[in-house]
């Protein structure tokens, strides 16, 4: 495990909210991935910062978090927020998340980036973060748990995350079990 971490960033879709949510016009609390809610208040309740690195554009990201109240509940600031349509150069470079490293000051081994797809992960690795694998979504198809979780399980190995989480809750016993290092 690594650790301490006080800055986690987060891609929006597939792994703060279910990634069939983006067809939607509005989202609500039944589109967020289970056991994010918890996570974010247990974040908050650690004073952790948190920011979201999103491939969508900034006008839609940001109805998302109004939507969500997540700005108001103090999770997420427009401001830490980059999103596709901001100017930087597209995941999987990490140009976006060295401009929040440089902007807010964060210590790079002391951030990780929390994302769904070898993107994510890429760019948190030039951007020199920590790298969490986010193996929550995805839809079933009618296959069994097992395979679903094995496709989502290999397919960072090309990229070899710092860490693969199951689900949310995994991450919240991480932090619950290691209070100190997190």
């Amino acid at each position: 495990m690594f650790g301490p971490i006080d800055h986690f960033i987060f891609d929006l879709s597939g792994t703060l909210l279910e990634s069939s949510a983006l067809a939607k016009e509005r989202v609500n609390l039944s589109d967020v991935c289970v056991k994010i809610p918890e996570l974010l208040a247990l974040l908050k309740k650690n004073h952790k910062e948190m920011f979201i690195f999103t491939t969508m554009g900034r006008s839609r990201s940001l109805e998302i978090i109004t939507d969500l109240s997540w700005e108001q509940e103090g999770y997420f600031s427009s401001d830490k927020i980059r999103c596709g349509d901001d100017g930087h150069a597209p995941k999987p470079s990490g140009e976006a998340l060295k401009d929040l490293v440089t902007c807010f000051d964060l210590d790079p081994n002391k951030t990780a980036m929390i994302g769904d797809s070898t993107s994510d992960i890429l760019a948190a690795k030039e951007a020199g973060l920590r790298s969490v694998a986010a193996l929550w979504d995805g839809a079933s198809s009618g296959r069994s748990e097992k395979a679903i979780f094995s496709d989502r399980w290999s397919r960072f190995d090309q990229c070899d995350p710092d860490l693969r989480a199951i689900s949310p809750q995994s991450i919240i016993e991480w932090l619950e079990l290691a209070p100190d290092t997190v």
